[in-house]
């Protein structure tokens, strides 16, 4: 049986504001106008929607959690 991959992996944000695109990129791409007016944070793990996210369970016959018990967080309601 097929399993996919168990990835953890993040986006590099700083490829956002790369100064040239590469050869690929450059057809894709247009040179900006202005530099972006984007921030990013982290997300702690007791934020209510990455809480929400960690307690989330599949939508089966008999439903399982979403995440592995090691990364449930403990007040998750049964």
């Amino acid at each position: 049986t097929y399993e996919p991959p168990e990835r953890r992996f993040g986006f590099d944000v700083a490829l956002l504001t790369q100064v040239r695109p590469d050869v690929l990129g450059e057809r894709f791409t247009t040179e900006p106008v202005a530099t972006p007016n984007e921030f990013f944070r982290e997300v702690p793990r007791d934020d209510n929607w990455v809480q929400a996210l960690l307690c989330a369970r599949t939508v089966e016959t008999t439903p399982q959690n979403a995440v592995s018990s090691s990364e449930r967080p403990t007040n998750c309601p049964n």
